[in-house]
């Protein structure tokens, strides 16, 4: 199950701003529970109540194209293939239910 993609980013947080960090994290944490994570986990078999969320911050540029490399081929499982998935804007693109 790749993950990539699946939870949601914030943008422009300023580090200055205590509050809005705190609103940045508590939003990317409940992006847990977005559509495209709770069909993730159903798809993959994963009750909703065993999972769990870890939030990285780190500085962000709004892309222009994002990506996701397997490093084994989803498709046909071939461990010596590598697949790559790309599109325009953010990772959600390549993650939604709408591939």
């Amino acid at each position: 199950m790749a993950g990539a993609g699946l939870f949601d980013s914030i943008l422009n947080v300023k580090l200055s701003d205590k509050d809005q960090i705190k609103r940045a994290i508590i939003e990317v944490w409940l992006s847990l529970f977005n559509k495209r994570a709770v069909i993730s986990r159903k798809q993959n078999k994963i009750q909703s109540c065993r999972a769990q969320m870890a939030i990285l911050v780190q500085r962000m540029i709004d892309s222009e194209v994002s990506f996701i490399i397997h490093s084994v081929n989803p498709i046909n499982e071939d461990p010596s293939q590598v697949y790559i998935e790309l599109a325009i804007g953010q990772g959600e693109t390549l993650a939604s239910a709408n591939q």
